[in-house]
């Protein structure tokens, strides 16, 4: 052990508190006080084992609670994960995914897997209203908070609207709708549907996630003010970091 923990190891074996809870306790603490930023991994649980003179058992029942309510992010075979309490996103509010994200001292980047002109396929074209195997900009993004991946962006967009390039969103703090802003474009409004699915490989892989997991498959339609399609995107969000909070008004006067 070192003069530099960020834990207080020291727990009380005579008190009735269980012992793994005590655990959790003093790690929730060391988060909850920004001691482990969000992204950093956490001690392995030998390393805990050793520092709070518990059984391996006890360290696991204390992790699997942080897990469970939100503070750590297990992955097979990687270091766990410190995250904070799960994002919130307000459905009622019209943001691109850095507006949603900015201001909650996180940090926004993506990684773009993919940027192409592509002939819009069935989907596309009846959401963008435009015709089948018109040409649309292909935009593949995975999104990061706090250096952990968690969602994957497909978006299309009609190339005879705007002029896009690959080195638009080769920046890993680019925004899209700030792009689509300078160029004239301004978001108005927009339609979006939310689901649970089950991901399939591809998609496991990309998000690192384990496949016991469901995700949040959101689809949204973006218009302009003279409520014109021009964006249609496919967003896949790990489940296990987010949730999702409605207003709802009643209709009685």
């Amino acid at each position: 052990m070192n003069n530099e923990e960020k834990i207080d190891f020291t727990i009380d074996k005579t008190s009735l508190v269980p012992l793994y809870y005590q655990i959790y306790l003093k790690i929730k603490e060391a988060i909850d006080t920004k001691k482990f930023k969000a992204g950093e991994f956490m001690y392995s649980e030998h390393y805990l084992e050793k520092a709070f003179l518990v059984s391996r058992i006890t360290i696991r029942k204390a992790i699997e609670n942080l897990e469970k309510d939100g503070y750590l992010y297990k992955q097979q075979g990687k270091p766990t994960q410190v995250i904070y309490p799960k994002e919130i996103f307000r459905l009622s509010e019209l943001n691109s995914f850095t507006d949603d994200m900015t201001g909650k001292d996180n940090i926004t980047t993506s990684i773009l897997l993919d940027f192409k002109c592509i002939l819009a396929d069935t989907a596309a074209a009846e959401a963008l209203k435009i015709s089948v195997e018109k040409e649309v900009y292909y935009i593949k993004r995975l999104r990061l908070l706090n250096h952990v991946i968690i969602g994957l962006h497909e978006c299309y967009i009609p190339k005879d609207i705007v002029e896009l390039k690959e080195s638009d969103f080769m920046d890993t703090n680019s925004s899209l709708y700030n792009i689509l802003k300078q160029s004239g474009i301004n978001i108005y409004k927009a339609d979006e549907t939310i689901e649970a699915r089950i991901p399939d490989k591809v998609l496991l892989d990309l998000l690192e996630m384990d496949n016991k997991n469901a995700i949040f498959y959101r689809e949204r339609i973006t218009y302009d003010k003279e409520s014109k399609p021009i964006e249609f995107v496919k967003m896949y969000y790990n489940a296990n970091l987010f949730k999702y909070r409605i207003q709802l008004k009643s209709q009685i006067k």
